[in-house]
């Protein structure tokens, strides 16, 4: 069992390779990768360690981190994200920046501006208005809720359409929402009133007589 799930976490798709490289003694860990052959992790630890301590690295130092390009079959990117209890599907490609929302279009289905404004946000921190088509799918809450469901998936679609996107979407963080940034799920929730109060907070003035 532990093996299938250190198998899971390599990210590997063939058992083989994933065999040679768990598999692999200590003396071919010493002269390939120059360690010590009492090193406290696995051999499969190291390696995942290893990997992720290098796309670390590199974000740290300013160079540009490798991400992979996920698309479906119809070359869209797709992400998903929530607010309260609103849950959003997104799907970007590049088009003339058709915004659909639940089969309707951007301004009908957010009347107030702040609503729509939050929607694009993520297309404006990349500078791509008018340069993607944006199909979303949202239920539940409010409409506060849903746009701000909606600006999260849209930026997750957006990283896995364009990896290069990640470190701009990152390094922006949303004022009404800090210290979150755009790809980060705001899990904040309404506080339920208190039994014999009026709030979870707010309890009626005390009187002395």
């Amino acid at each position: 069992r532990n093996i299938f799930r250190r198998f899971v976490a390599s990210g590997q798709t063939d058992w083989n390779e994933f065999q040679k490289i768990y598999f692999r003694t200590e003396q071919q860990m010493k002269d390939d990768e120059g360690l010590d052959s009492t090193h406290p992790y696995s051999k499969l630890e190291f390696h995942v360690r290893k990997k992720r301590d290098l796309s670390k690295q590199e974000r740290k130092v300013g160079g540009k981190a490798k991400f992979a390009r996920v698309v479906d079959e119809d070359g869209w990117g797709w992400g998903r994200g929530s607010r309260k209890t609103a849950r959003a599907h997104v799907k970007v490609k590049f088009g003339n920046g058709q915004f659909i929302v639940n089969q309707s279009n951007l301004q009908t289905f957010f009347s107030i501006i702040h609503y729509r404004e939050w929607a694009l946000k993520p297309l404006e921190v990349i500078q791509g208005l008018g340069k993607f088509d944006v199909h979303a799918y949202v239920t539940g809450s409010g409409h506060s809720a849903k746009a701000q469901a909606i600006m999260t998936a849209l930026s997750r679609a957006l990283v896995s359409y364009q990896p290069d996107t990640r470190p701009i979407l990152e390094s922006y963080i949303v004022p009404s929402f800090f210290p979150h940034n755009l790809l980060q799920t705001d899990r904040r929730q309404r506080e339920s009133s208190t039994p014999g109060n009026e709030g979870a907070r707010m309890a009626e003035q005390w009187k002395k007589r």
